[in-house]
């Protein structure tokens, strides 16, 4: 319905722009409107034609201004650090940097590819930038998986908050960490970390200075950090392969 509205728009002002050269009389306008309008009627598809072209243009201009950002911000990028864990081959040839946010829907159904690409390329190191832009609760997750790391259990506690259909309010993420198997007295210490807040303030900065829309982002190099490609938000397994294979 969005694509089919945005599409309409589009056409109705392409018409409005030809009818306002004055070069037609209103008797001709009226029959070119209408011609238009049962045009549209009788073939839909058009307005979806349209509307999947002008999706594609979308996405094409932002991966374009984000990779044009990136190569300054590489190091920024694929240095792993406090909420910004590492799995994978941490030698590996080619780098991931997955921007993400627990409570992002999207996010959640990448999970499954994104351990499938680490389980399937062993040349793979991913690097999970925490980027907790829905609310408090995904602030609070990101704080205990980053807390968690210093108990060698980052990727456990992350992939729980992935998978759980719950919204992680501090009790539910609580919950799920000792389910873990966390020591719980310890994480709520490093939870209180102030390094911690600082590193999600920094990859909030990262994030704003790369002008990223959303997450998940995905951002890939090789282990040189001269060859990059994107994938901006949700993508099929297909899709992060070629990604992959473009900084090979």
């Amino acid at each position: 319905m969005k694509k089919t509205y945005l599409c309409g728009l589009l056409l109705s002002g392409v018409i409005s722009s030809v009818l306002a050269a004055d070069t037609f009389t209103a008797d001709q306008v009226s029959q070119i409107e209408k011609i238009a309008h049962d045009y549209i009627v009788s073939h839909p598809q058009v307005l979806m034609e349209a509307a999947e072209k002008l999706q594609q243009q979308a996405i094409a201009d932002e991966k374009s201004k984000i990779l044009a950002s990136v190569p300054n911000l590489r190091t920024e990028i694929f240095t792993p650090g406090l909420a910004k864990a590492t799995v994978g081959n941490a030698e590996g040839s080619v780098i991931m940097a997955e921007f993400s946010s627990y409570q992002c829907g999207h996010c959640r159904a990448m999970d499954a590819i994104v351990d499938k690409l680490l389980k399937d390329n062993k040349d793979l190191q991913v690097i999970f930038v925490d980027w907790p832009i829905f609310g408090n609760e995904a602030v609070y997750a990101a704080k205990m998986t980053a807390a968690a790391e210093k108990q060698k259990k980052y990727y456990a506690l992350h992939r729980a908050f992935m998978q759980s259909e719950e919204s992680l309010r501090p009790e539910v993420a609580d919950r799920i960490a000792a389910a873990t198997g966390l020591d719980m007295k310890k994480l709520k210490s490093d939870l209180d970390d102030s390094a911690v807040d600082e590193a999600l303030k920094n990859n909030f900065k990262l994030a704003e200075r790369l002008k990223l829309h959303g997450t998940p982002t995905f951002i890939f190099a090789n282990r040189a950090l001269t060859k990059f490609s994107l994938v901006p938000g949700q993508a099929s397994e297909e899709e992060m392969v070629k990604a992959i294979n473009e900084v090979k």
